[in-house]
């Protein structure tokens, strides 16, 4: 089977990714900033001695969200698409789809183009008491909101305060008492100008920052993720440019405020397209070291910073 994933969410993508993958044991990660597709379909065309499923999941995918480049790629996975390994599961990620791709629709009109749009509060709410009624826990109605507001709706970032919460609690149930006890609780102002400061490369703005996010003891991740979202941006931008699209046509095809696109434009041209594609892998590989206790949050975020 033959998948394209588009998320914003690194828990929705990883929850659907599990489920796509449950039986399957063998499973192979490839990035189209290190890769190329040659590689992929060799892969995807390989069988081993027993003839295994396996998966392959291709993350930093490009391929299906610019309307003229990759067409050599896009042919070979096209030719591939029409005759694909039967044992082999492959799944693309990407944050922008072009319904107009050939392989796009190959893989559409096989039902298997999936788009994880970001929920609302309520499906936020709903998501919450699933997940923790799947392990035997339960949240108050006063508390689950106070969450959810501390968090500005990020369904993510929600998700880790509760892995926090549930680590700490000796009981199966969270309170607003453990909300307001270990849960972050976001400044979206202060969040938004350093952000700003770390795309504008000041570094004097950065680390005062810098400084102030640690004496407050606030999140990395939501730092990283805010960053991520702005240098995709950035990116998506820049290369639309690149194919002569107006600003107005960017903020149309991407769903966003046409300012929004007018200052990433503005900030693309301090990037090129390889150290866009380079921050965002850098900041991936970041969250997983931070994630998996690799490296301390505050110490992975100066160095990241030192780096820019």
């Amino acid at each position: 089977m033959e998948y394209i994933i588009k998320s914003e969410s690194y828990r929705l993508l990883k929850s659907k990714i599990n489920e796509l993958t449950n039986n399957i044991d063998n499973i192979i990660y490839f990035d189209l900033s290190e890769n190329n597709i040659d590689e992929i379909i060799e892969e995807c065309n390989y069988n081993n001695l027993f003839n295994e499923l396996k998966c392959i999941i291709v993350n930093n995918t490009n391929l299906f969200n610019t309307k003229y480049e990759y067409k050599e790629e896009l042919n070979k996975l096209k030719n591939y698409l029409n005759n694909p390994n039967k044992l082999t599961t492959l799944i693309f990620i990407t944050d922008s789809i072009s319904l107009k791709k050939k392989c796009v629709k190959i893989i559409k009109d096989k039902g298997n183009l999936i788009e994880l749009n970001l929920p609302n509060e309520k499906e936020i709410n709903n998501y919450i008491i699933k997940y923790l009624n799947n392990i035997n826990y339960k949240i108050d109605n006063i508390a689950l909101a106070k969450l959810i507001s501390n968090c500005n709706n990020n369904y993510d970032i929600i998700l880790n305060e509760l892995d926090k919460i549930l680590i700490i609690k000796t009981d199966n149930t969270i309170t607003l008492d453990d909300i307001n006890k270990y849960s972050i609780k976001i400044n979206n102002d202060s969040i938004f100008d350093f952000v700003d400061s770390i795309i504008k490369k000041d570094k004097k703005k950065i680390f005062t920052f810098l400084k102030k996010f640690i004496d407050r003891n606030e999140e990395v991740a939501v730092i990283l993720s805010n960053l991520a979202t702005q240098y995709r941006l950035i990116y998506s931008t820049k290369l639309m440019i690149k194919e002569n699209k107006s600003e107005k046509e960017i903020a149309d095809y991407l769903n966003i405020h046409p300012y929004r696109v007018k200052l990433a434009h503005t900030n693309s041209l301090n990037y090129s397209s390889k150290e866009l594609i380079d921050k965002l892998l850098n900041i991936g590989i970041l969250d997983e070291k931070i994630k998996s206790g690799l490296i301390d949050k505050y110490i992975g975020l100066k160095i990241f910073l030192i780096n820019l």
